[in-house]
């Protein structure tokens, strides 16, 4: 998608930025060490006076890996480890919080 920056926050941590629509911006950050990804959905509302922004609604909903498509984490995975990021190793990841089944990339 060419309306998406991606960029490294930490070793562990990757952010995807999508413009939704003129003033809405998704952040979808991967954070391979708590394993979730959270998801950040923020608005900015113009003034009726003029173009400059005025308040700002933002929504936020965090998800467990086993929440998440396999596939979008390991593409999250290389994207982090290809901006020179050291995350842990997917096969290491749990998924949920039992910790018990390692997370499955076929």
């Amino acid at each position: 998608m060419s309306n998406v920056k991606t960029e490294k926050l930490d070793d562990a941590r990757l952010q995807e930025t999508t413009a939704l629509e003129k003033r809405t911006r998704l952040y979808t950050i991967f954070d391979f060490e708590s394993e979730r990804v959270t998801e950040i959905t923020r608005t900015l509302y113009v003034s009726s006076y003029s173009e400059e922004p005025g308040a700002a609604a933002t929504a936020m909903v965090s998800h467990a890996f086993n929440e998440v498509g396999a596939r979008r984490l390991q593409r999250a995975h290389q994207k982090l480890v290809e901006l020179g990021g050291n995350p842990p190793p997917l096969e290491d990841q749990a998924v949920g919080k039992s910790r018990k089944q390692p997370l499955k990339i076929s």
